[in-house]
């Protein structure tokens, strides 16, 4: 009797395990974060701007999209992600937005040679998911922005801190990406519109 319970019992990890290989792995699905700017562009000022580097807090800086599933309690999805790392696509999205905007003569990305009068950094403090009981779910991103005057001064003339929240339609993953765009690109929206009142001339203020 005891032979054949364990005879059974290979025989169903046998089973089990050949499942196993013959069952295909779960793909992974991939995302950008990119701000998409309507409209026509304004009328340019003589300032140019070099966009530079952006970093992320360390909760979110990963490439898997992040859940807050609680006031204590995030949980990183393995297989929905970005396409690339956070800091790279809040640089790039920044960079584009304000290039569509018309807003300076001409702006420099990282590492693109050439002078500027200004220079914009950012970091984003905050990308999930948020999943908390009591709140409507929702995408919440936030980065705060510093420029510097690099053509006079040198100080910082300009910082702020935006934030977006956006309900999600439902709770899947692309629910989320597309939810999280669209608060990217509110935040983007209202950078565009605190330079616009700053004035910045050329040669810095």
């Amino acid at each position: 009797m005891t032979k054949r319970i364990v005879f059974l019992a290979l025989l169903a990890a046998v089973f089990a395990s050949a499942c196993s290989v013959n069952r295909p792995p779960l793909a992974r699905q991939t995302y950008l974060l990119q701000g998409e700017r309507g409209g026509a562009p304004a009328q340019a000022t003589d300032a140019t701007l070099r966009v530079g580097n952006f970093s992320v807090a360390p909760p979110f800086e990963g490439k898997g999209l992040v859940y807050r599933l609680d006031d204590t309690r995030y949980e990183a999805d393995f297989y929905n992600e970005f396409f690339v790392s956070p800091r790279a696509m809040a640089a790039d999205g920044a960079t584009r937005w304000l290039r569509q905007s018309g807003l300076f003569r001409n702006v420099l990305a990282k590492g693109v040679g050439g002078d500027a009068d200004y220079l914009l950094e950012g970091h984003v403090s905050e990308l999930y998911a948020d999943f908390r009981g009591g709140e409507k779910p929702a995408a919440v991103v936030t980065v705060q922005f510093y420029l510097t005057d690099k053509g006079g001064s040198g100080d910082i003339v300009f910082n702020a801190d935006l934030s977006r929240r956006v309900a999600l339609t439902d709770r899947s993953p692309q629910a989320v990406a597309r939810a999280m765009n669209t608060a990217f690109s509110g935040v983007l929206a209202e950078l565009e519109a605190r330079l616009r009142q700053a004035g910045l001339k050329a040669g810095g203020n």
